[in-house]
């Protein structure tokens, strides 16, 4: 339903078209036999558009029942309105009027499909003020849903929960054992919340609802757990350095290669080449730097 100021046929090409654009085009349309309806004009636009049109016989509106129906509803409650705005002293433009009588009637329920129109058009039902008085179950769990996962998954909650590998906790009892906290140690972490923790030496697969943090002392197997034993790498005997006689000495024209160590230097490490050979061995998730507590001596050298 559109306003229009002139029933002029181009004036209601242009809002037939206006129409068209946003639903589709109808397959029939029926209409009176009134002055923008008789001219050739209209006729031709409903032909190039696949359109079939229908005239209503003269003096006769039970033709178009519907429409002549439709046409009493609208006035119906456009004289209600006016009586209304006139009780309570407000001002109110056609248009508005025929807004609100068009937002409720396509809200109401029909009696013959038990649908409102705007449900049948547009596949959905709309939502108005009743919709208040009974909120949408799905829409209220999904809500508290989304507040508990956030509560959930907030920063400081999860620093709690979070525990690491060697770490002392306390494992909760769910077998009615005596005792309701038993003391563990984390040997791995299998996800954000699952845990396998070492309990009086059985390896138990823990959530981590049923861990708590705790300060105990490191005992020695703790220790062996947290640090598992470091492989070093298999080295061959040192050699004493011997000094270079005249022939092999190189002389200062010929070309000094440096691509290859020489033999007696091939398996000796410095401290710090051992100790990152060590760190490269070590899978523990969070290695421990140890240094080396070999007592190194200087080499004998021969002094001529």
């Amino acid at each position: 339903m559109v306003q229009i100021k002139s029933t002029s046929a181009p004036n209601t090409i242009e809002k037939l078209t206006t129409m068209f654009a946003a639903h589709g085009l109808p397959e029939t349309v029926v209409s009176d036999n009134g002055p923008p309806f008789n001219g050739e004009e209209i006729k031709s636009f409903f032909r190039r558009n696949g359109i079939r049109f229908i005239q209503t016989p003269p003096y006769h509106p039970s033709s178009a029942g519907q429409v002549e129906r439709g046409v009493r509803s609208v006035k119906n409650n456009l004289l209600k309105q006016v009586f209304d705005d006139t009780f309570t002293n407000t001002k109110k433009t056609l248009q508005n009027r025929i807004d609100c009588f068009l937002f409720h009637y396509r809200s109401t329920p029909h009696a013959g499909t038990m649908m409102t129109p705007a449900e049948v058009f547009l596949g959905r039902r709309p939502r108005t003020k009743l919709h208040l008085l009974r909120p949408n179950l799905k829409s209220t769990m999904e809500a508290k849903n989304e507040h508990l996962k956030e509560y959930l998954n907030t920063k400081e909650r999860r620093k709690y929960r979070l525990f690491i590998y060697g770490e002392k906790v306390l494992v909760k009892s769910v077998r009615n054992e005596t005792e309701n906290l038993w003391p563990g140690t984390i040997v791995k972490v299998i996800s954000d919340v699952t845990y396998l923790v070492n309990v009086k030496g059985k390896i138990r697969f823990v959530h981590a609802d049923h861990l708590k943090h705790t300060v105990v002392e490191d005992t020695e197997a703790d220790i062996a757990i947290r640090q598992p034993p470091i492989v070093l790498p298999q080295q061959q005997p040192l050699v004493n350095r011997q000094p270079e006689s005249q022939d092999s000495q190189v002389s200062p024209s010929s070309p000094k290669d440096n691509s290859k160590p020489s033999p007696s230097r091939a398996n000796i490490y410095s401290p710090n080449e051992r100790r990152s050979l060590l760190q490269d061995q070590v899978s523990s998730p969070s290695p421990i730097v140890r240094r080396s507590e070999r007592r190194t001596k200087p080499p004998d050298r021969l002094n001529l």
